[in-house]
């Protein structure tokens, strides 16, 4: 089961994130971080203040992009590739905790297979769509 910590983060002044952000994105709000059971699981072997920085820089990413809903995301965080997503009722969640060369070596291979399912001989054909 994933760890789920309350909070409420508005970008105000008084917010403990607010010197990293532009105020005029006021209207994005993260009311909780959830970490899913497999990033639990790493978060366990990461000391408290690591965790900390993590969630930090998620919600200092997610807050700036104004956006009310991101539905994937990959943030360096304390020398990691954070997995996260951020739905529409303000909850923030990492799913996954990689490290920069498993993270490299997950998008190599997947060059070599093809590109989101799509064979590369695909990409140097002329292509136009019908709408």
């Amino acid at each position: 089961m994933g760890q789920v910590q309350d909070m409420t983060l508005r970008v105000s002044h008084k917010s403990s994130v607010s010197a990293d952000l532009d105020p005029a994105f006021g209207n994005t709000i993260i009311r909780r971080i959830y970490w899913c059971a497999q990033a639990a699981a790493q978060k366990a072997s990461i000391t408290a203040e690591v965790a900390r920085k993590i969630e930090h820089r998620v919600i200092v990413d997610f807050m700036s992009s104004g956006l009310v809903a991101i539905p994937s995301a990959l943030i360096e965080a304390e020398g990691l590739i954070v997995v996260c997503d951020m739905d529409a009722t303000g909850t923030a969640t990492i799913m996954n905790l990689l490290d920069p060369d498993d993270y490299i070596a997950l998008v190599d291979q997947a060059l070599d297979d093809d590109v989101l399912g799509i064979p590369h001989a695909a990409y140097g054909e002329e292509f136009c769509t019908r709408h």
